[in-house]
């Protein structure tokens, strides 16, 4: 009796023991539950890129690397027009200036046909 006494003695401190881990695994379980509600997001989130990676591919082309020469493609093209705006703007300054420049000619053109008909009159009527 006393060889089953002390092997249920011997039992009883490897489990007393082992206590103390299992309660750490079991928080450490709760943990994981708690990531892994987390990544169920996660994995919604991956789903619903994957579905749009999928309308993408079948709109713009196979696989990624035909999404990503669109794209590329695309932003060539936007550079492109606005580098078009960028120098429609300039070209509007320009124009405003050299519009300014010709009525500050004129004006002064007119004014000097103005001072000559007066020195001369008569030689500029119109018959």
């Amino acid at each position: 009796m006393s060889r089953i006494d002390r092997k249920a003695e011997e039992g009883m401190a490897i489990l007393e023991s082992a206590v103390p881990l299992v309660e750490e695994r079991s928080s450490f379980g709760a943990e994981s539950k708690r990531n892994l509600r987390y990544r169920s997001g996660r994995l919604t989130e991956v789903e619903d890129r994957l579905d749009m990676i999928k309308k993408l591919e079948k709109k713009y082309g196979d696989g990624t690397e035909g999404i990503m020469v669109y794209l590329h493609e695309a932003q060539e093209e936007l550079q492109g027009l606005e580098r078009s705006e960028e120098q429609k703007d300039e070209i509007e300054r320009e124009l405003e200036v050299r519009e300014a420049q010709l009525l500050s000619m004129a004006e002064q053109l007119s004014r000097k046909r103005g001072s000559q008909q007066s020195k001369w009159p008569g030689s500029f009527s119109r018959n």
